[in-house]
């Protein structure tokens, strides 16, 4: 048995096909035509409006160019410009700091110039300070000399006296009262005391012989004379230049030498001046013949050192010099007059 669909199949094939091949280009045919002048129609259409977008696009393109090309004009110039105004940079920022480097030069001079000129200010004023100091200094001392000069003439104007040194200076005190003790060695020796008659003078005569008294020493006279040196002169025994006497001297003929130098050391200690030892008259019948138990006391004026010459003063201080040095018995003394 055959199948149906196949027979079908070929009947279509076979039969309808070619009755449709012949008749479907016959109803189709004025269709075409018409489907053809439509397809014209819009490609005509979507021609002029490609065209107008496509001249819409051209002009935005060459807008874009023309865009394009200035910013590249643009960018070259501001590239131009940028480095112009690199080299302009570069350059300033050179000068500047050639500037500050001369600048900084400049005011290295300058501070160099201002620290030469200070301490030129500055040695000068250490200079003027220094002839400064050295004027104040010498018109400190010129003042000091001038009170010593002040107080020693007040001291050379007042009377001579006994006024015993501070005991706070307890070793100018401790001499002193040595000094004193030792006139009490010689008690019981006299002395003779001659003195012009000058108030000063008959005063400091008594001030010797109220302490000579104190000491035990035995006060013969205190006589009036007419001239005597000025100062304070000790005449002691002359035993030195007795001629008949070849031996040594003894204790007792050496004791109006002691006696009067211990006098003399005890005045200078109190500051008198020109106190001196002679020896007495080598002539028993003498006047100024002193015996070896006696020292023989003359109080002249009191001798200023303002009227003193220079030569005077040099030769008064040596001598007491020599007299502090030299041991008791064998100072070297002057003779006086017979």
């Amino acid at each position: 048995m055959r199948h149906p669909v196949k027979t079908e199949i070929l009947v279509y094939i076979l039969v309808i096909l070619p009755i449709l091949t012949i008749v479907i280009p016959m109803n189709t045919a004025p269709k075409a035509a018409t489907t053809n002048n439509a397809v014209s129609e819009y490609f005509d259409v979507r021609i002029s409006s490609t065209q107008s977008r496509l001249n819409s696009l051209s002009g935005d393109a060459n807008r874009w160019n023309d865009r394009y090309v200035r910013s590249l004009l643009a960018a070259l110039f501001i590239g131009l410009w940028t480095l112009v105004c690199q080299f302009r940079a570069t350059q300033s920022t050179r000068m500047v700091s050639d500037a500050r480097s001369e600048l900084m030069h400049l005011q290295e001079i300058r501070a160099a110039n201002e620290a030469r000129e200070l301490s030129q200010e500055s040695e000068a004023l250490r200079s003027q300070n220094l002839a400064t100091q050295r004027q104040l200094v010498a018109a400190e001392e010129a003042l000091e000399l001038e009170r010593k000069t002040r107080l020693a003439l007040q001291k050379s104007l007042a009377p001579r006296d006994f006024s015993v040194p501070d005991p706070s200076n307890v070793a100018l005190f401790d001499a002193f009262m040595e000094k004193e003790h030792a006139l009490k060695q010689f008690a019981g020796i006299e002395a003779t005391i001659e003195v012009i008659p000058d108030f000063e003078a008959r005063r400091a005569a008594g001030i010797i012989e109220n302490k000579i008294k104190e000491a035990g020493w035995v006060v013969v006279s205190n006589t009036l004379v007419d001239a005597t040196p000025d100062g304070v002169t000790l005449l002691r025994h002359s035993h030195n230049l007795v001629k008949d006497s070849p031996a040594a001297p003894t204790a007792n003929e050496l004791k109006s030498e002691h006696a009067a130098s211990a006098l003399a050391v005890f005045l200078e200690a109190l500051g008198w001046q020109d106190v001196k030892i002679q020896n007495g008259s080598v002539a028993e019948t003498g006047r100024l013949y002193v015996p070896a138990n006696k020292v023989v006391i003359q109080v002249g004026f009191k001798p200023s050192p303002f009227l003193d010459p220079e030569w005077g003063k040099k030769m008064r201080e040596r001598s007491q010099e020599i007299r502090r040095r030299t041991p008791a018995g064998s100072s070297l003394v002057t003779a006086a007059p017979g």
